[in-house]
């Protein structure tokens, strides 16, 4: 009997295991054309972004030879000695982003490939990190050409406040229109998985942490309330202790 329970509590785990693996697993099974990963906190936000690298020119309003330099192909030793931020700054250049109606600075971390038939998983903050730190290609030239790679990107911005929405917008190329999978986190930690459609020119809007904008007018409600309650007694102290002993009898 011990061993059938023992048994149980094994394939529970596995279970459990595989469970916490599946975000993931879709995410890197080509689940969506687009995916993006966003986390925010108070101040600041960061965005990762999966892509085929074939459709820069026309998600990016950019020329594929500013990535593809090498006769075509990625120069995959000078991504990985040099990095690829400063490229990558370039590469994402007509992609803008706002906070409510502030522009904002989106400044590039770093841009990876991969192989588009091997995908990174893609579905949380960690996993974006991974995507475009890590490089996965073959030095052969055929691996490196656009149409068997994946495109990963990461951008930081600040300057931000929690009820300020956060805005990604892209150029219009003509293009049709992607499907994405928005993954958005707050300090980490996971709020939605929403699944959108973006148009040619189209913008994604990231809606401000709704539970921390009502925390601080709760907060506000509370500092107020408590101001005035203790105004209030000041003055009635006051009152009391000026009343004359004839007033008082």
């Amino acid at each position: 009997m011990s061993s059938i329970f023992s048994s149980m509590r094994l394939l529970r785990s596995i279970l459990v295991l595989l469970m916490s693996l599946i975000p993931s697993f879709v995410m890197a099974s080509g689940d969506a054309y687009l995916t993006l990963i966003v986390n925010r906190d108070d101040d600041s936000a960061v965005y990762y972004l999966a892509m085929p690298s074939e459709d820069i020119p026309e998600l990016l309003a950019t020329d594929l030879s500013l990535v593809f330099s090498d006769g075509g192909a990625v120069p995959i030793d000078e991504f990985r000695e040099y990095g690829s931020f400063e490229l990558a700054d370039e590469v994402f250049a007509n992609v803008k982003g706002k906070a409510g109606d502030r522009t904002l600075n989106f400044e590039a971390m770093s841009m990876m490939v991969h192989p588009l038939d091997s995908p990174q998983p893609f579905a949380t903050p960690w996993d974006g990190v991974t995507a475009i730190s890590v490089c996965t290609v073959d030095y052969e030239k055929d691996a490196l050409l656009p149409a068997g790679l994946q495109l990963y990107y990461g951008a930081y911005t600040d300057g931000l406040t929690p009820e300020e929405p956060l805005s990604i917008a892209f150029p219009a190329t003509g293009r049709e229109a992607f499907p994405i999978v928005i993954h958005r986190y707050q300090d980490g930690v996971h709020q939605s998985t929403d699944r959108a459609v973006l148009e040619d020119g189209g913008t994604l809007v990231i809606p401000a942490n709704e539970a921390k904008v009502k925390y601080r007018w709760l907060w506000l409600w509370l500092s107020v309330s408590a101001f005035l309650f203790f105004f209030a007694a000041a003055l009635l102290r006051l009152r009391f202790s000026n009343r004359s002993p004839e007033a008082a009898s």
